[in-house]
């Protein structure tokens, strides 16, 4: 609610990006109804400290996994700029508090009761496809903003490049790989344009994960380093504020857990089916939970609508967004009885004769 109390208040603002702090309130809402999922259609009893993330607890790994993120945070605040003047101690702060929260967290796992194998995967399956479908909405969006804005064309690919490397804190390597690639325009617009494209399409309907799931990480953590500094107001000034750290590194982070899941799963199964088109998202959702999330994307449809006329460059690329996201949307319910279904209890997948066939 917080978060989207931000994001209903900045909307329209020139130096806010829509999906700021979206993301974060839907990738909060998604784990809600995760927990709803687990409480109605398992029968599960309400656990105030959740359930177990991680199958073991080896104090080792455990401290050198907290010093790791310790180092990320300090490093890549550092760079982001986030904190101004005062970035050192903020930095320090937020790395040290951050890493403090994730030890917490992993000790108190300890006392969580683990979910049946059964659960687990079905709630995993399912709802971290929602968060990729997410992204993929988050892309359907910057590429219909992109085309507005005449970036995915020669010379304005060129300026963008070439704007990122003047403004950007990212390590001299990084502003050497823009240099090349702003050089290299006439090559890497469209094809930046075609991936993007297959990548929204893919990411939001669930299928062919493990490629897109990586190669979509991969960018969008290069597009995170690359806008360490960058003032958030475009045309860029030296008086805007900077973008936030967690405007690309949530995303980020969240498709990463994704594609390693994606990945388990696909080595994990000998369905085709279940390896590009991914099980069945709907088929096994309550009828609570059915209605509880198509609910929930008409109010979230509604304030998008609603919001879309704030100006003429930002209302027509908000509501190309709608046409597409609700046509997908309508996609993915119709393919999903092709999907694979889900494992049963004892670990096997049901065949699919037509696809799985060697």
């Amino acid at each position: 609610m917080i978060f989207t109390s931000f994001w209903i208040s900045n909307l329209g603002r020139s130096s806010n990006w829509i999906f700021e702090f979206l993301f974060p309130s839907l990738f909060a809402l998604v784990v809600s109804i995760a927990q709803w999922d687990i409480k109605n259609h398992f029968k599960k009893s309400n656990q105030q400290l959740g359930y177990k993330i991680l199958p073991s607890h080896k104090k080792l790994v455990m401290i050198l996994a907290v010093l790791i993120i310790f180092v990320i945070f300090y490093y890549f605040n550092y760079l982001s700029k986030n904190g101004g003047e005062h970035r050192l101690a903020v930095s320090l702060l937020f790395s040290i508090f951050s890493s403090l929260a994730i030890f917490i967290s992993l000790y108190l796992d300890r006392l969580r009761p683990a979910l049946q194998t059964e659960v687990m995967d079905s709630v995993n399956n399912r709802y971290l496809v929602i968060m990729g479908s997410i992204i993929g909405l988050m892309l359907v969006y910057q590429v219909n903003a992109d085309i507005s804005l005449h970036w995915f064309t020669s010379e304005g690919y060129k300026n963008l490049v070439e704007t990122y490397q003047k403004t950007s804190n990212a390590p001299q390597i990084v502003k050497s790989f823009l240099a090349l690639s702003a050089s290299m325009s006439p090559i890497l617009a469209p094809i930046q344009f075609i991936f993007e494209t297959l990548a929204a399409f893919c990411l939001f309907l669930g299928i062919f994960r493990i490629p897109m799931y990586w190669l979509t990480t991969g960018l969008l953590g290069l597009l995170m380093i690359i806008e360490f500094g960058v003032p958030a107001q475009w045309p860029p000034t030296p008086q805007s504020p900077v973008n936030w750290l967690w405007e690309l590194m949530l995303p980020t982070s969240v498709l990463l857990i994704c594609s390693v899941h994606a990945s388990a799963q696909f080595f994990c199964t000998q369905s085709h089916r279940e390896r590009w088109l991914g099980t069945q998202l709907f088929s096994e959702l309550s009828l609570s939970t059915k209605t509880l999330v198509i609910s929930l994307l008409i109010v979230i449809f509604g304030i998008a609508f609603a919001q879309s006329t704030a100006s003429h460059i930002v209302g027509t690329v908000l509501s190309t967004t709608l046409l597409f996201s609700i046509s997908l949307f309508l996609i993915m319910i119709i393919i999903d009885p092709i999907r694979a279904k889900k494992r049963s209890s004892s670990g096997t997948v049901v065949k699919d004769l037509d696809l799985d066939i060697v």
